[in-house]
């Protein structure tokens, strides 16, 4: 848990630094406001302590900065005698009034690393019931698909990273509800071998489509191996005549900026892969 303090007071920020340091967190203080902004920017801050008062301090553009981390609690250092009205407010934002014990400082950053755990906690879950729920309807599925397609595709060429894509096939000799029950399982498996960052869809009847930010070509053939080893060794098989195959491609190696020829390259070595007539993964 990284926690930012920001006071032009030497005292508060040593002690305060040193007892939060001891109970294992990292901690980032500074006395100018002015780099707290250049901090928040580059440092993935998950609690702030502010001094209202600092100077040079501008809570609008660290607002701002911070939009996309709305659940960040943020801890108001206030002047005696100032009143709040004015002043920022929000669900994820609390004030502590000078003077104050330390005791108080830190009991108010226990209760905000609370709220950030219970935020992420919260975060993760719903993450979880959006990757679940794009195994249950396939028109979603597929506009889900391509709209992460084209913003994954975007970023990866803006900050220049690989990106990897897997089509993976379930093959399988059961028919109706035996064939519902193998898809839905393998669905919960390719989602346990990937990370929360990972983005998977339906693709059609047998067929999951995964994306993998920051993926070179070989990190997308161990994730390959590990979803073909994890679906072979959950007992499916003993239900089915199961096999499972997998293709994969990266972006920019493998494609320019078009995400059909990405796909399309996926395709290619998945039809690879199958030429073998067994359980395997290939890479375009």
């Amino acid at each position: 848990m990284k926690i930012l303090l920001a006071d032009d007071n030497q005292d508060i920020l040593r002690l305060a630094r040193k007892k939060l340091e001891n109970e294992g967190y990292d901690v980032l203080s500074t006395t100018n406001g002015a780099d707290v902004l250049d901090i928040v920017k580059s440092s993935d801050i998950d609690i702030m302590v502010l001094n209202i008062n600092l100077p040079h301090l501008r809570w609008n553009k660290i607002d701002k900065s911070m939009e996309k981390k709305s659940e960040t609690p943020v801890i108001f250092i206030m002047p005696e005698n100032l009143k709040r009205e004015g002043i920022p407010s929000g669900t994820n934002i609390h004030y502590i009034q000078k003077p104050f014990h330390p005791d108080e400082l830190y009991s108010r950053i226990r209760m905000a690393v609370q709220i950030k755990k219970l935020h992420v906690a919260l975060k993760d879950k719903e993450a979880e019931i959006e990757k679940t729920s794009v195994f249950t309807d396939a028109a979603f599925s597929k506009k889900y698909l391509m709209k992460r397609l084209l913003e994954e595709t975007s970023k990866a060429n803006r900050y220049k990273y690989s990106l990897s894509c897997l089509i993976c096939e379930i093959n399988k000799s059961g028919t109706g509800a035996l064939n519902d029950y193998i898809m839905k399982q393998s669905a919960k498996i390719v989602a346990n071998c990937t990370r929360k960052s990972d983005i998977i869809a339906r693709y059609n009847s047998n067929k999951f489509i995964i994306l993998l930010p920051h993926t070179f070509s070989d990190g997308a053939v161990v994730c390959s191996e590990k979803i073909i080893k994890k679906v072979l060794d959950s007992g499916l098989s003993s239900r089915s005549s199961l096999s499972v195959n997998i293709g994969s491609a990266t972006f920019p190696i493998n494609a320019d900026d078009d995400q059909e020829q990405l796909i399309n390259r996926a395709v290619r070595a998945l039809k690879k892969a199958k030429k073998t007539g067994s359980s395997m993964a290939a890479a375009a």
